[in-house]
């Protein structure tokens, strides 16, 4: 049995499925119906930016790692700063790293003074 060879097979392998992930977790100073309709368009704009990036050329459609989620609390605040008060979050993954900082800057430009923007970011 070559364990050596084997087992260096199968491990240069983990790094093909290796995606990053990234949740932006965002707090509207004002929860009014012109902060939700700011925060909807930035989504929108967001979403439409990272489908074209990725999905823009004419290869056949393809199993990917690239998602983006959002995600909106059904509770009341708990707390008025920090993670806890976010009501609203993006998830994203990718394969390429770079591009979720991208959309964080994206997303803090967007909504500006409407609403802050924390992230927690790692790989999967």
């Amino acid at each position: 049995m070559q364990r050596g060879t084997d087992n260096g097979d199968r491990n240069g392998a983990l790094g093909a499925n290796l995606v990053y992930s990234k949740f932006l977790f965002v707090t509207l100073r004002d929860d009014d119906a012109k902060a939700r309709a700011k925060l909807r368009e930035a989504g929108a704009c967001i979403a439409r930016g990272f489908f074209n990036d990725f999905d823009g050329n004419d290869t056949p459609n393809t199993q990917s790692n690239e998602t983006i989620q959002f995600l909106g609390a059904s509770t009341p605040r708990l707390c008025h700063d920090g993670l806890l008060s976010a009501e609203y979050v993006a998830h994203l993954t990718t394969k390429y790293r770079p591009r979720l900082d991208e959309i964080e800057a994206e997303l803090e430009r967007r909504l500006g003074k409407v609403a802050s923007v924390r992230a927690v970011d790692g790989a999967l």
